[in-house]
């Protein structure tokens, strides 16, 4: 399969490991000094650079979080960082790929 740009999935494979993002991940500084957690609207944000690769996981891990917590408070902080992930994967031209197969794999890898 062709990518927006003409490459083929192996290109971009290869590129992947030298591909770095700006993800703006949610960080909740309540997390860190070991006090209640507040409102996942109240999450400050930092840019952090990943891997194309890292991100995917990420966000499969998000997924399986979301499907299994059942805790309102915490499904809330992980559907906000799936939410807020899957719209920076989505804004990416790669996302254009079928990666449907390779994310099964990787989903199955993270859920054992």
């Amino acid at each position: 399969m062709a990518a927006p740009n003409g490459c083929t999935l192996a290109d971009l494979a290869k590129r992947a490991k030298r591909r770095v993002w700006a993800v703006r991940i949610p960080i909740n500084p309540s997390y860190h000094h070991g006090l209640t957690r507040t409102d996942p609207s109240n999450m400050s944000q930092i840019a952090v650079p990943v891997s194309y690769g890292e991100l995917i996981d990420k966000i499969t891990i998000l997924e399986i979080k979301a499907a299994r917590i059942s805790q309102p408070e915490k499904l809330a902080n992980v559907r906000t960082e799936l939410g807020l992930l899957s719209a920076t994967w989505s804004a990416d031209p790669l996302a254009a790929i079928d990666i449907s197969v390779e994310r099964a794999k990787l989903r199955a890898v993270n859920e054992a």
